[in-house]
């Protein structure tokens, strides 16, 4: 009967598709597990005008086959036919093409643009993730009960209404069709996530001004983004309540915020960029090197480029240039990740496009540790062999006295160890450094063991010692690295500590506040880097900025 059929369909004899294995000794290894049997998989092609389906289920029928399935052939590359493919450079520095070719996204994916609103008219912008439970009929009803009203197509924040139309800035356009354009359309441009789909919303209000971007972080996280894109921030906005939004989205929704890290050509941190849990993307050019407006510094986590083609308003297409840019490069990016590998947390889809990176500070020497693990990949995100990903999640830094790190100090820096991929095979060795002439490390190095994927270890009965040594001027910023070293695998992290303060930590019964030499109360600097602000019964600081005034009269 197969002979005949075969014969029937026009194909050739089957022949066996891995004919250097030959069957097992054995059924079962010693721990009980079935070995597979490579010597008995065979492949066969035809001709005839079959449906493939039909072939399948009669060979299937006759009852003498395990499985019978299609041969599915990989592609290295998969090139799009939008017509402005060609001016996107950054889709082939990240390796798009090659990566489309394993995996061109999942429409459940979805990224979350938190910007000045999209266009809905625009020809190359109809990816959007539609809320269904709503509905498109604009009743008046918030039909889904979620607390919006008719907000089936997005939902802008600030204006507290169903249209996410940008007003003023085409800015959130031009970054939606960076992520999300639709690609594949025979019109215009390719967004990085393909097939994965976006949700606008939009955080400015009619003058352009983003009044409500944490807000918009939040309805992101609650309408079902895996993925959200932050292209704004500024300097010194990372309290609290930034950080709180950011804790929620992420642990809370289990996505992964993405956001531009600055355009200031300076090392001076920007929020949310900056804020524990961020994937924080820095600016680089055509050449991999970084671009002279982009923000640098140890709070970046990766690089992408930063000046693309894209869609914009009136229907249009431009180049516009800045961290803006590649944080949804990125961002789409990161969208693939997720649809290949679902199981992912956010957190673990970040993890994984740092630990591809290629690195690029040959290019970028005078800026070495500054840039993250290099610029993102995305073929290699989803094609690398598995490795660890072990990152300091809580840190504490102590003199166990009153907080203030001053000249005789030994402080004790210890906190959690989270491994977000692979197992660590091998135990994992954490090891404190410094360059700094002013302190001196007593004992570097703690052993956190192996390290199961998403397991948190610490060093709280084995903390790393240093000494702080004289002749620091006042308020000297110290920088530490810490390597973690497990076989083959090596990653480093770097922070800052702040020694030879000139104010003093108060902490006594159920208050707290710092006291300084300059008058000021709270804190040493306007940035809030230095002091306890204000705590009340152990509560985030109360106190944004405080000044005492005495009289001697009336």
């Amino acid at each position: 009967l197969l002979n005949d059929y075969l014969a029937k369909i026009a194909a050739g004899s089957p022949v066996k598709m891995f004919p250097l294995h030959n069957k097992p000794e054995t059924e079962r290894n010693a721990q009980g597990l079935k070995l597979s049997d490579l010597s008995l998989i065979y492949s066969f092609e035809y001709t005839a005008d079959v449906k493939l389906e039909k072939v399948i289920n009669y060979l299937l029928s006759l009852g003498c086959f395990e499985y019978v399935q299609p041969w599915y052939l990989p592609k290295i590359s998969l090139t799009p036919n939008d017509t402005s493919v060609g001016l996107q450079n950054h889709l082939g520095i990240i390796n798009a093409f090659n990566a489309w070719g394993v995996n061109n996204g999942d429409p459940s994916i979805v990224v979350g643009i938190t910007d000045t609103g999209t266009e809905y008219t625009h020809s190359d912008l109809g990816n959007i993730a539609f809320n269904t439970a709503d509905g498109p009929v604009v009743n008046g009803l918030d039909d889904d009960l979620d607390g919006y009203i008719d907000n089936y197509q997005g939902w802008d924040v600030s204006m507290n209404d169903r249209d996410a139309t940008f007003q003023v800035l085409a800015h959130g356009v031009h970054v939606t069709g960076l992520s999300s354009a639709t690609t594949n359309n025979s019109n215009g441009v390719a967004g990085v996530g393909w097939n994965c789909k976006y949700l606008p919303v939009k955080v400015s209000n009619a003058s352009g001004v983003l009044n409500s971007a944490y807000q918009g972080i939040t309805y992101a996280a609650d309408h079902g983004c895996d993925i959200i894109n932050c292209s704004w921030g500024s300097a010194g906005a990372g309290g609290p309540m930034e950080q709180a939004v950011v804790d929620y989205a992420t642990i809370n929704k289990g996505c992964l915020v993405v956001a531009a890290a600055g355009n200031g050509g300076n090392n001076i941190p920007v929020f949310p960029s900056a804020l524990n849990y961020v994937l924080a993307v820095a600016n680089t050019t055509d050449s991999d090197v970084k671009d002279g407006s982009s923000t640098y510094g140890y709070d970046v986590d990766v690089c992408a480029p930063g000046t693309c083609y894209s869609t914009y308003g009136g229907n249009g297409y431009t180049t516009s240039s800045g961290t803006s840019m590649a944080s949804p490069v990125t961002a789409g990016a990161a969208a693939i990740v997720k649809s290949f590998f679902p199981t992912y947390t956010g957190l673990q889809v970040g993890e994984r496009l740092k630990v591809t990176c290629d690195n690029i500070y040959s290019l970028n020497p005078g800026y070495v540790n500054m840039l993250g693990n290099g610029r993102i990949n995305l073929y290699r995100a989803l094609t690398d062999p598995a490795v660890p990903s072990v990152v300091n999640t809580l840190r504490n830094v102590t003199d166990n006295n009153d907080e203030a790190f001053v000249f005789g100090d030994t402080l004790s820096i210890f906190g959690d160890h989270t491994n977000y991929l692979a197992v660590t095979t091998t135990s994992c060795t954490a090891t404190l450094s410094s360059t700094s002439p002013y302190v001196m490390v007593l004992d570097g190095t703690t052993a956190l063991g192996v390290i199961n994927t998403l397991q948190t270890v610490n060093n709280n009965t084995d903390h790393f010692r240093v000494e702080i040594l004289t002749g620091a001027p006042v308020n000297t910023v110290v920088t530490f690295q810490l390597t973690y070293t497990a076989g083959t695998y090596t990653q480093s992290y770097w922070f800052d500590v702040t020694i030879n303060v000139d104010y003093i930590n108060i902490s006594i019964n159920d208050v707290g506040t710092t006291i300084t030499s300059r008058g000021r109360l709270g804190y040493n600097t306007d940035a809030q880097t230095q002091g306890l602000g204000f705590v009340y019964l152990g509560t985030n600081s109360l106190l944004y900025e405080m000044s005492s005034m005495t009289g001697t009269s009336a």
